[in-house]
């Protein structure tokens, strides 16, 4: 785990994890510990914690077919304005355009409980792109805007 830690610019914080499901939970506590220090509304938390547990859950399973083998990098900056997320894996990658433009009327008409994923990132993150490399790897680099007293 890197940690850089400037009060005036912020945090920076990046693990690896192999592309495991368990490892989740170890994501899910490395955002609540960057919560912690930085003063996330719950609100926040949950939503911020919803989009990285769904973007890293389809990696692993999507994106590796999970196998074990491989490593998922997670970086977290945060400073007074924003939270922003970088996820970069070494998969084949997606067409990410593709995704998430879902009619959710439809959905659950046809009872489905998958493939909101990529929804529920886009509708979540104030911004959000996907860039596909094979040899840099592919990133996935969400922005959630922090709200200020009042907004």
């Amino acid at each position: 785990m890197t940690i850089n830690n400037n009060e005036e610019q912020g945090i920076e914080l990046e693990i690896k994890i192999k592309s495991q499901l368990q490892y989740l939970s170890i994501v899910r506590t490395f955002l609540k510990n960057i919560s912690d220090m930085k003063r996330f509304s719950e609100d926040v938390l949950f939503e911020v914690t919803l989009v990285l547990d769904e973007a890293v859950a389809n990696i692993i399973e999507h994106g590796y077919q999970l196998n074990p083998d491989n490593e998922v990098k997670i970086k977290v900056a945060v400073d007074s304005e924003k939270i922003f997320i970088e996820l970069t894996d070494y998969s084949d990658g997606f067409d990410f355009e593709s995704f998430g433009n879902v009619d959710l009327d439809a959905h659950t008409k046809r009872r489905k409980n998958r493939g909101l994923g990529v929804y529920i990132i886009k509708k979540i993150m104030d911004d959000v792109k996907y860039e596909r490399g094979k040899d840099q790897g592919n990133r996935l680099l969400m922005t959630k805007y922090l709200k200020k007293n009042g907004d």
